[in-house]
């Protein structure tokens, strides 16, 4: 009997390590797909997880952003070998939760195994963010104590004057209110004939523009009349000249005057006749006024 106890002990442990290593392998396939809820269904039906299976889950829940999960399998794990990617990853899982203290102090142990670049920057990155949180602390305290003065004083104040007597105190701010409203109501009386100022000057000026126009359009009128009645004079005018210098040119019996032959135009006459040859005698014209002299004419 004993005999066969152990034989079946051992061929259901082996059933059970052949399961889990199917398991794991669907696990990280899973994983490489990016199916974290997959990957951690397949880690979580292991029955012996070590602590590269709980750290493989730890890392799938932190992936799938659930940190409390996956805080709980980074701490479950006791190998050396995995101590500095554990706190690490403790660190990171931490700040996500927003315990800031416990993330530094992750991280810091991490660096006394091991520096690393990420997890130096990462713990720098926190201690800024602490200082920030810790500076609006102070603003907020100090925003809240003097919101606490402040009341403070006006309960004292309040009681000041309920003391020193709060009739006499409130005739005072009814007058001030009084004064208030009448320099109020003065303040829109001459708003009102600022007003009414501007208007009835705009209304002016509206007028006046309106007469500048009119006036214009009439200057306008004038200006064509006065010229039509310079044009009439100047064609009357040049009528009558037309007719003064047709009566000059014609006799009494109506018929065009013999005009005198000038001097310029006798010269002129006498070269074209010597060009061409012909040879005449011309009696030279006397001044006006003067006899003709038979015996001094001269051949030209």
């Amino acid at each position: 009997m004993k005999k066969l106890l152990i034989l079946f002990l051992f061929i259901g442990i082996v059933n059970a390590g052949i399961f889990d290593v199917f398991k794991i392998k669907d696990a990280q396939e899973a994983f490489k797909r990016k199916d974290y809820n997959a990957t951690i269904q397949d880690y979580s039906k292991v029955k012996n997880p070590s602590d590269e299976v709980r750290y493989n889950l730890g890392e799938a829940y932190y992936k799938d952003k659930k940190y409390k999960q996956a805080l709980s399998e980074f701490k479950a794990i006791k190998s050396k070998k995995l101590e500095f990617k554990k706190l690490h990853n403790m660190g990171n899982t931490l700040a996500h939760l927003k315990k800031i203290d416990d993330a530094i102090k992750a991280y810091e142990k991490a660096l006394k195994i091991k520096e690393d670049k990420d997890t130096r920057y990462n713990l720098e990155l926190l201690k800024k963010m602490k200082k920030k949180q810790q500076q609006k602390k102070k603003n907020q305290k100090k925003k809240q104590n003097k919101k606490n003065k402040n009341k403070k004083n006006n309960k004292q104040n309040k009681k000041n004057q309920n003391k020193n007597g709060g009739k006499g105190q409130n005739k005072k701010n009814k007058q001030n209110q009084k004064n208030q409203q009448n320099k109020q109501n003065q303040n829109n009386k001459k708003e009102q004939e600022n007003k009414s100022k501007q208007k009835s000057q705009q209304k002016k000026n509206k007028q006046e523009q309106q007469n500048k126009k009119q006036n214009r359009k009439d200057g306008k009128g004038k200006d064509k009349k006065d010229k039509q009645k310079e044009k009439e004079k100047l064609s009357a005018a040049q009528k009558k000249k037309q007719e003064q210098a047709k009566k000059h040119k014609m006799g009494k019996n109506g018929k065009p005057k013999k005009l005198p032959i000038s001097d310029m135009e006798l010269r002129k006459y006498n070269k074209q006749l010597d060009k061409r040859g012909i040879k005449t005698l011309l009696l030279p014209i006397n001044t006006k006024g003067a006899k003709q002299d038979e015996k001094n004419i001269n051949p030209w």
